[in-house]
């Protein structure tokens, strides 16, 4: 079973059978076996007819929409399962203090240990290691203070320290000179690399987001991320620890 990635500026999906039929503006068609399609992630300005609207949610293939390259704000999914009693015990652990703080301070300390790790491979094709030294001293400093942080708030703001500290050094892993990175921004990006950075965090989400979905996890139920309504807060959880692999692009 396979993704399915499509970035038009204008296009159709289509019935044709039981599969579908992708056509972009210029009436180039690519075939979607839906057989072997285990999601399907859409950039762009893309219109799905009624009969391929059904089919896929005959197949039940999750649809994400992004928009600019941002998050998803808008899927078709089908809910988290059968398996209530899975969602009951997330909301027993959020609501059990100590072990909701365990967690989230898991998922920063695997994340911070991420960038340090990251870093020392930035360090290895490298001529200036002295601030990369200097950095990562701090952030190991800040990873020792979460050890004994008592508070979310505290521990969300120490992970935006490190990450400060972090894409402060982002500029040594990007060799072309047109790629150039000053610091990171986002909705919107202000920068190529940037939006090369916001486009892949959003497939990463999507990617998670249908994984968590897929074993019938409620994906608005966070130990780290403050929920919110609407907010698949737990999917932005798991992307923190594997977001390192978005920083490895040249």
């Amino acid at each position: 079973m396979a993704a399915v990635y499509i970035v038009s500026e204008i296009g159709k999906l289509k019935k044709s059978d039981q599969n579908l039929l992708f056509e972009n503006k210029e009436g180039q068609i690519r075939k979607i076996m839906t057989n072997d399609t285990e999601l399907i992630i859409l950039n762009g300005h893309v219109s799905i007819t009624g009969e391929s609207l059904k089919l896929i949610a005959e197949k039940m293939i999750p649809v994400y929409f992004l928009e600019n390259g941002t998050a998803p704000n808008i899927s078709l999914n089908y809910g988290c399962g059968k398996n209530g009693f899975l969602r009951q015990k997330q909301y027993k652990i959020l609501e059990d203090k100590k072990t909701s703080l365990a967690i989230a301070k898991s998922i920063a300390t695997g994340k911070i240990r991420n960038q340090l790790t990251f870093i020392s491979r930035i360090k290895r094709n490298s001529d200036d290691n002295l601030i990369l030294d200097s950095q990562s001293e701090k952030i190991k400093s800040i990873l020792k203070s979460i050890s004994k942080c008592r508070d979310k708030e505290k521990l969300r703001g120490f992970e935006g320290m490190t990450a400060k500290l972090y894409f402060d050094l982002f500029d040594y892993n990007i060799f072309p000179a047109w790629a150039k990175f000053i610091k990171r921004s986002r909705q919107p990006p202000k920068t190529n690399v940037n939006a090369v950075l916001s486009y892949l965090y959003s497939l990463l989400t999507c990617r998670v987001q249908n994984a968590l979905e897929a074993v019938g996890l409620d994906t608005m139920c966070s130990n780290f991320h403050e929920m919110s309504y609407g907010k698949d807060s737990l999917a932005f959880d798991i992307v923190e620890e594997c977001s390192i692999f978005v920083g490895i692009i040249r």
